[in-house]
């Protein structure tokens, strides 16, 4: 006798995408780096010049690697020429002592 198997399907999902206001403001050129427009930076374009930071890594601040060869002075702000490199991911400060890069 043989057996016969059932088959299975998968429903899909479809991601609803989300569209936030172009950033084209001058104040927020003092949460990330910006080009000459006051647009935000990200890396994605591989044009960017300075450092790089990944989301939660440290971009600003008075403590960590600062005032260190390769990392920024010891300063309760964003430090000059890094930005973030995840879109959308900006220099926030969280104290004095830490700025990390977060959405």
């Amino acid at each position: 006798g043989g057996s016969t198997g059932g088959g299975s399907t998968g429903g899909g999902s479809t991601g609803g995408g989300s569209t936030g206001p172009a950033v084209n403001k001058c104040d927020k050129c003092n949460s990330c780096k910006c080009n000459n427009n006051c647009d935000c930076i990200t890396g994605n374009s591989g044009s960017s010049s300075g450092v790089a930071v990944a989301d939660w890594g440290q971009c600003g601040g008075k403590a960590g690697s600062c005032g260190t060869s390769g990392s920024g002075p010891c300063v309760d702000a964003p430090w000059s020429g890094y930005y973030c490199s995840a879109a959308g991911s900006t220099c926030k400060r969280d104290n004095e002592w830490w700025f990390s890069c977060k959405k």
